[in-house]
């Protein structure tokens, strides 16, 4: 009951306070939050999002209860009913907003941002009906619109199937016939552009922090590193290695052509609502090129010192380090152990305002 009198005190209040209530930000952080956001470009929410000093999560508790809205933590799994996918998917992954269930007078719409009131009143037009609104994050919209979508049945152990049936739409060469044009349209043919997607979204989906593309005499070898650790999940065929390395040249910018010095370049992709950043190292070997793709994820919660798991003594000290005008903070340890996150994290706590 008290729980209940405290949510309703909240109703209507402005956001900033409801999120000093709720023990996300301080009073301080607020007021400089304030001070240094630009007005006139940015909401609060976002501001304080984009500084790291909440998380999306935080944001949608606060409006939830500001609003009165349910805020749903997952929409998969909890009696989506649709019988027609009314909002199509470039739609939901422009405005993070999808149709979760469909009445005879109303729809249930999840959206991300319940003060875009123009975009609710369109889908109101669209549909003919009114709309009981639910609060979710971008990824699980995004994930949802997937499903509906069956964008996620396929994995990459279809499509090498699907390039081994194929005779009229995929020529497979022999290594030697290749040559530099054969290659670069063996890499812009639609299943090895889908081939090579699938690899990064399959990644993506495990937590993967990397990529290793590894060819032997006989075959090349796909594996993740998950957790410290080199997990083998695709072995496509031997003449399937260059249009693969082809490919991720072309996605990095670097040079089709140089099959002998060592590449280094960069991918940025979006997966769902995250930004991932790519780097891509390519290395000749005696086989053919090794290809190492390092993935970085943008997320804000990823880059905030106190879930770096530190002890509180490492953290205060690290944090006081962190505060002195001049020096250097060397950061070392073995591949996945979080040398990148931590130093990201520590740029992000020097630019808070």
């Amino acid at each position: 009951m008290e729980k209940l009198l405290a949510e309703k005190t909240l109703l209507g209040k402005k956001l900033g306070e409801i999120l000093v209530s709720l023990g996300k930000i301080s009073q301080e952080q607020l007021e400089r939050a304030i001070l240094a956001r630009p007005k006139d470009r940015m909401r609060i929410g976002e501001y304080l999002i984009q500084k790291g000093l909440i998380e999306e999560d935080d944001l949608l508790e606060a409006l939830s209860k500001q609003l009165g809205l349910e805020y749903r933590k997952t929409l998969i799994g909890t009696g989506t009913n649709i019988e027609s996918f009314t909002l199509s998917r470039q739609f939901v992954k422009k405005f993070y907003a999808i149709i979760l269930k469909e009445g005879e007078d109303f729809v249930e719409l999840a959206l991300n941002d319940p003060l875009n009131i123009e975009l609710i009143e369109n889908i109101k037009s669209l549909t003919g009906k009114k709309t009981h609104l639910v609060l979710a994050k971008k990824i699980e919209i995004i994930k949802l619109a997937d499903i509906l979508a069956g964008e996620s049945a396929e994995s990459a152990d279809d499509v090498l199937e699907d390039l081994d049936e194929e005779v009229d739409g995929f020529q497979v060469l022999s290594e030697e016939s290749l040559s530099e044009p054969d290659v670069l349209d063996m890499a812009n043919e639609a299943p090895i552009i889908k081939l090579v997607n699938l690899i990064i979204t399959e990644a993506l989906k495990q937590r993967a922090s990397d990529i290793h593309i590894e060819p032997s005499e006989h075959s090349v070898t796909v594996r993740y590193r998950i957790d410290g650790m080199l997990h083998t999940v695709l072995n496509p065929p031997k003449r399937y290695q260059q249009p693969i390395v082809s490919r991720i040249k072309i996605m990095a910018n670097l040079n089709i052509a140089e099959n002998r010095l060592p590449q280094d370049g960069r991918i940025k992709v979006k997966y769902g609502a995250s930004d991932i950043d790519i780097r891509v190292s390519i290395v000749p070997s005696v086989a053919g090129e090794r290809v190492v793709m390092r993935l970085l994820r943008k997320e804000a919660s990823s880059y905030q010192l106190e879930k770096l798991g530190m002890n509180k003594n490492i953290l205060n000290d690290f944090r006081e380090t962190l505060s002195i005008p001049h020096g250097i903070i060397i950061v070392s340890g073995p591949t996945g152990s979080g040398k990148t996150t931590t130093l990201y994290a520590a740029i992000r706590e020097i630019n808070t305002p």
